[in-house]
């Protein structure tokens, strides 16, 4: 299995990889690069991309943030693309992995309204072209350093994460942390690496005046750290991941995400959520915040 390469390049380059389904955000995010001043490469040949790595490197930091955008139309491989990515790694080169993803219903409807053909669907139906690029992709999802899931998100919204990420890219970056508010009856993210259940916690939703509010208002807010067992879990919370985070950067994680549920993903695990990711930011994490059920 090929690893990022470790950063300290000492050529201080930085590769970026984006890769993904077709209709999944691809052509946007690209453009988000370019606003970030990355110099952006549309569907090199990954033979090519180590090549291109030797230009980087002759250029004497005149191309130092490259975007490598690739298409499943340019017939490359999971393989071939480790392969020339194993190459930048004997560059001292590092690199990161950018997969995009969508639900069948989000690529079949983006696909109807701007009447594109999928590069897969000369022999197959859409929908089993979008699974048959599902399953050729796979290997490189399973490598990915971020898999961002476009399905519910605006081109603002994806730029937006793009330059939280990406604005100050340097080398040793810290741990970029996902956190994700959910309700348990819509079902249990599945990339989650730390899950916890907020239930046990008073319930707005029983309060006639707070039901329809969500857990960024203050009211909610005030409601529910009203009771002290919130306050309580709030500090154990704040401890637990403050331990855990420092671990797991020694361990050599580059992201982790954490999934706080409540019964509809409303109020207490958007709450939470924020709280959460107030105190990361403060401590200079880089944190994407994700209230799932609500958008």
């Amino acid at each position: 299995m090929i690893e990022p390469a470790a950063e300290n390049g000492s050529e201080n380059i930085q590769f970026v990889i984006v890769t993904g389904l077709s209709g999944a955000g691809r052509t946007s995010i690209s453009h988000a690069f370019e606003d970030l001043n990355f110099f952006v490469v549309d569907n090199m040949p990954p033979e090519l991309i180590p090549k291109f790595g030797e230009i980087c490197i002759k250029s004497q930091k005149k191309i130092n943030r490259v975007l490598l955008v690739l298409d499943i139309r340019g017939g490359f491989t999971p393989d071939e693309l480790f392969t020339a990515l194993g190459e930048l790694i004997k560059m001292n080169i590092s690199y990161r992995i950018i997969y995009l993803e969508a639900s069948d219903q989000a690529l079949v409807k983006r696909f109807s309204e701007t009447r594109r053909k999928h590069p897969l669907a000369d022999k197959l139906i859409l929908k089993d072209a979008i699974e048959k690029e599902r399953q050729l992709l796979a290997p490189i999802r399973e490598k990915a350093t971020f898999t961002i899931d476009t399905s519910k998100l605006s081109v603002a919204r994806l730029k937006e994460m793009v330059g939280k990420v990406f604005a100050g890219i340097k080398k040793n970056a810290s741990l970029i942390v996902n956190i994700v508010s959910f309700g348990y009856k819509h079902g249990i993210p599945d990339d989650a690496d730390i899950i916890l259940d907020l239930r046990f916690l008073p319930n707005p939703f029983y309060e006639p005046e707070l039901k329809a509010l969500t857990g960024m208002d203050k009211k909610v807010a005030d409601y529910i750290l009203s009771h002290p067992i919130a306050l309580t879990f709030k500090d154990k919370l704040f401890d637990f991941i403050d331990f855990l985070l420092p671990e797991y950067v020694r361990e050599g994680k580059s992201k982790i995400e954490i999934a706080l549920g409540c019964t509809g993903g409303q109020h207490r695990s958007v709450l939470y959520c924020e709280m959460l990711f107030s105190h990361l930011s403060a401590k200079n994490y880089t944190v994407i915040i994700k209230h799932r059920e609500i958008g």
